[in-house]
């Protein structure tokens, strides 16, 4: 006798069921671990643009409530009584404010050893006519005691919820403003 095997077993069936559930569990995963990423190449991006943007008003002589500016600035503040928020002040004139997302954090470097400083200042001073950079940290901004003289400063985007970062690096001498995944 001849047994017509039409269709599938029930193991076979949830064989399959188990095996596409594990691979959009996996597709979850992966995609929340990309999201980070974005998030933090996008905050990159936005410092990155605010940067270059006051830099091109400087060399451009760029216009501010109908008159050009001597010097132009960009403020980054890290401020304590926001800890999942990092606010940063792009007051070059009118650039306006803008703010990061709430899972990134900010933190302020440079080479020359000053290490991590938090709940800090940092100003980025273009001053026409060449847009030459001047870096000040700290609490009294413009004094030229807080002033940095190293080549670079490093601006660094940390994501709340992952080790992952992002480098926003600003170069004194050459006025390059790059972004680095690593140093």
């Amino acid at each position: 006798m001849k047994i017509n095997k039409k269709g599938f077993t029930l193991i076979e069936i949830l064989l399959v069921i188990v095996i596409a559930a594990l691979s959009s569990g996996l597709a979850i995963v992966n995609y929340r671990a990309n999201d980070a990423n974005r998030v933090l190449d996008n905050n990159a991006q936005l410092v990155a643009s605010k940067i270059k943007e006051t830099q091109t008003m400087a060399l451009n002589g760029g216009l501010v409530n109908g008159q050009s500016n001597a010097e132009y600035f960009i403020q980054f503040n890290d401020l304590p009584d926001l800890p999942d928020r990092v606010i940063l002040n792009a007051t070059a004139g009118g650039i306006g404010d803008f703010t990061l997302d709430k899972d990134v954090d900010l933190t302020l470097e440079s080479k020359d050893g000053m290490g991590s400083a938090t709940n800090s200042s940092l100003v980025i001073r273009f001053t026409r006519p060449r847009a030459d950079i001047s870096f000040y940290i700290g609490e009294g901004i413009l004094d030229e005691n807080n002033a940095i003289n190293d080549e670079e400063v490093f601006i660094v985007l940390n994501h709340a919820n992952t080790d992952q970062k992002r480098f926003v690096v600003v170069n004194r001498i050459s006025g390059r403003v790059d972004i680095k995944s690593s140093l």
